[in-house]
């Protein structure tokens, strides 16, 4: 499966240790809001993905063609990993 490019940013960040380094810096509600300001800019990217996927079918005319799939289903065909 493809990445996000904040999938990818955290994922380099965890394997030059860097997110390690900061995350030990933190006290535990600090590594809290890290953890969710990561989860937030996921949920955001996720949803630019979609709206921009839906804007090309809409602008392209094919929103009425039924082998086109939704800006969820291309997501998630494209980008959800398997947890």
């Amino acid at each position: 499966m493809k990445q996000t490019a904040v999938e990818w940013l955290v994922d380099y960040l965890k394997n030059i240790k860097a997110l390690p380094f900061i995350r030990q810096n933190l006290n535990i509600n600090e590594q809290n809001i890290l953890d969710d300001i990561i989860e937030q800019a996921k949920k955001m990217e996720k949803e630019q993905i979609i709206d921009a996927w839906q804007n090309g079918i809409y602008n392209c005319g094919e929103f009425n063609n039924p082998t086109i799939i939704s800006g969820k289903q291309y997501y998630n065909e494209t980008f959800k990993s398997e947890e």
